[in-house]
């Protein structure tokens, strides 16, 4: 990294103001270029996202080994470019030496990092920097803005109630008249019996009230 940077202060300078920050910084070391996927991940504020890039260049030739690039890592920024928090994933170089790769290949190195965004953010970008001995740079490849992908949750339904309609009993064909016939028939053979032990009975009532009345008379008459 090679360039200026300018701090004055404001000539209105208030209370709440700051410094003015000019600056040209040419970036000598950073990937070659990238490439991103969407959000993968359907959880609102919840982001996962697969991120490739090729190696390293150094003023333009790409060269990991010559100027100690260790690796790589990458972290979330701001709306400003800034890394923020921690690195979401690191990798190790391969160590390609100046002169080996000529062309840029943007799926050399990849990785997948999951991140949760702030409340009422919406979308997130991510940067790429190399690892040296003394750490990560403080600038890189910066991938485009991811947009946050939520999925609508659709209301379940409750399952409607099957009510079962209870079948009406059966109904009894009607008697075929041979069959209507024949009850008839044993009904009558089995009241012929009892009629005619009712009419044994009446008889028999019958001759022992003569007897009786007879009885009477004869005591009446003094017999």
């Amino acid at each position: 990294m090679t360039g200026w940077v300018s701090m004055t202060c404001p000539v209105n300078r208030t209370a709440s103001g700051g410094l003015e920050v000019t600056q040209r910084v040419q970036m000598h070391c950073e990937v070659c270029g990238g490439v991103t996927s969407g959000d993968i991940d359907s959880r609102e504020g919840q982001m996962e996202v697969q991120i490739s890039w090729g190696p390293n260049t150094f003023k333009g030739v790409i060269d990991e080994l010559s100027i100690g690039i260790l690796g790589y890592a990458v972290f979330a920024v701001n709306e400003c470019g800034q890394q923020q928090g921690n690195a979401l994933a690191t990798i190790a170089a391969l160590g390609i030496q100046r002169g080996i790769q000529q062309c840029c290949e943007t799926s050399v190195y990849g990785v997948s990092v999951s991140s949760q965004l702030p409340d009422g953010v919406t979308s997130q970008a991510f940067m790429v920097v190399p690892l040296t001995s003394i750490g990560a740079l403080h600038a890189g490849w910066i991938t485009a803005a991811v947009v946050d992908v939520a999925e609508e949750v659709t209301p379940t339904q409750a399952p409607a109630q099957v009510v079962a309609e209870t079948p009406a009993p059966a109904q009894a064909a009607p008697p075929e008249p041979d069959e209507l016939l024949l009850a008839t028939t044993t009904q009558a053979a089995d009241l012929a019996p009892r009629q005619k032990a009712v009419t044994n009975a009446g008889k028999t009532q019958a001759c022992i009230g003569l007897a009786v009345a007879c009885v009477l008379m004869m005591a009446g008459a003094g017999v």
